[in-house]
């Protein structure tokens, strides 16, 4: 469901279920697939890259300075927390008991872990076409 959502077709189901898998569900139930955040790791370097590669063809150039302010801003916690709220993408977060009843599935902190895995699992698998479609929607 997660996928179809998305619209990515994929052969690594298995991909997509470790980048919605958070440490605390992956600890309780020794989850083979692992949990998300290498997976985070590599999806903040493509979403650090799509958005500087779009601000460098900005019509009006930016200076370097604004350029890393904007992209900090765009990039930052509630931002993605907020898109993936927009894309009604908590619903297949993998959350461990204590984290779920802390309300672990709202907060920013671990929605922005999600779909910077997300975006990595997708670059991982399909390269920056997917990325693209997902991030200017």
């Amino acid at each position: 469901m997660l996928l179809e959502n998305l619209g990515i077709k994929t052969n690594n189901f298995k991909l997509y279920q470790r980048a919605v898998t958070h440490t605390s569900y992956a600890n309780e139930h020794n989850f083979e697939n692992g949990h998300l955040e290498r997976l985070e790791f590599m999806g903040d370097a493509v979403l650090q890259v799509w958005v500087s590669e779009r601000m460098m063809r900005l019509q009006q150039p930016l200076s370097e300075g604004k350029m890393t302010t904007l992209r900090a801003q765009l990039v930052c916690e509630q931002s993605l927390a907020e898109y993936t709220r927009k894309l009604n993408l908590a619903q297949f977060l993998k959350l461990g008991m204590g984290e779920e009843k802390t309300g672990g599935r709202d907060r920013d902190s671990i929605l922005a872990d999600m779909f910077e895995a997300l975006l990595g699992a997708l670059y991982l698998e399909a390269g920056m076409d997917p990325i693209n479609n997902i991030l200017t929607e």
